[in-house]
């Protein structure tokens, strides 16, 4: 869909060869750096742990390293970033 990440290292990251419902879903364990590409129509969704981040289209990093006590996310460009945890 372009678009881009970078990991870290001991950090895995699953996502299907093609985004087929009107949502694309990743999977973090780690830490990861996000370019999601603009989609209004598709929201860009990163479940890590038992919470999820859910963006249309912005830059920002994630790190969920088990050493942490608590889930970081940061925006790079202000764009809006929804935080879920179940």
């Amino acid at each position: 869909d372009g678009t881009q990440v970078w990991i870290n290292s001991e950090s895995e990251l699953r996502f299907p060869v093609k985004f087929l419902s009107g949502q694309r879903e990743v999977f973090l364990k780690g830490e990861a750096l996000f370019v999601v590409k603009r989609d209004s129509t598709k929201p860009f969704i990163v479940n890590i742990n038992n919470a999820s981040i859910e963006v249309l289209g912005t830059t920002f990093n994630v790190n969920t390293y088990a050493d942490n006590q608590c889930i970081h996310h940061s925006c790079q460009r202000f764009h809006k970033i929804h935080f879920q945890q179940e």
